[in-house]
């Protein structure tokens, strides 16, 4: 395994996730220091008063939609992860998913905000209608998407046909997009530093 230091906006973003977590938990009265979070200060207001809320939760299920430890193997070995930075799920069925993020757009996040659609719905089975939020810290925007229980049978299957391939793989050969610009090995960003490899493909 190769490992390489955190960029200085990793390092960031780490951060803020880290000062939100504190301040929504109570841990911390000062908000995180994000460049646009002054659009943002009555909405963490609100969900730091919510006493039944999820901070910085990990959920992991097997194969057949079950929760199971987040590193289990074995007998019923994780199989999907989730991690949320903020979830409540209300009473009545209703529920909210936050995911706080830092710096630049990049694409979509349809599929992350599906993962935490389904996510939710395996793990509160009371669970009726998710919304999942993605509050862009630095720009001041916020992406939205609803989900209801009905959509759960169809994202599963979606999401189990995406997967299959992967366990039938044998050469994982490497798929270079538009993320590789990240990777201190790729070939625009490689300058030689700890002696790491030149990446051949991206």
């Amino acid at each position: 395994v190769i490992k390489d230091d955190q960029t200085p906006a990793m390092a960031r973003g780490n951060r803020i996730h880290e000062d939100a977590a504190a301040y929504l938990r109570g841990q911390s009265d000062t908000l995180p220091n994000a460049k646009a979070i002054d659009k943002f200060t009555s909405l963490f207001k609100q969900l730091r008063e919510i006493p039944a809320k999820l901070i910085e939760t990990k959920w992991a299920f097997t194969s057949d939609w079950k929760l199971t430890g987040y590193f289990s193997k074995g007998l019923r070995p994780a199989w999907l992860r989730v991690i949320t930075d903020a979830c409540v799920i209300y009473e009545d069925g209703d529920a909210d998913v936050i995911d706080h993020k830092t710096g630049k757009r990049y694409g979509s996040n349809d599929d992350q905000m599906e993962l935490f659609a389904l996510g939710t719905f395996a793990y509160a089975d009371w669970a009726v209608n998710v919304t999942t939020r993605l509050w862009y810290l630095d720009d001041g925007g916020e992406e939205i998407a609803e989900y209801s229980r009905k959509d759960f049978d169809s994202l599963k299957r979606k999401w189990e046909g995406l997967v299959e391939p992967m366990f039938a793989d044998e050469t994982f050969a490497p798929r270079p997009n538009d993320k590789c610009h990240f990777c201190p090995m790729s070939r625009s960003n490689h300058d030689g530093r700890k002696g790491l490899p030149r990446c051949r493909f991206g």
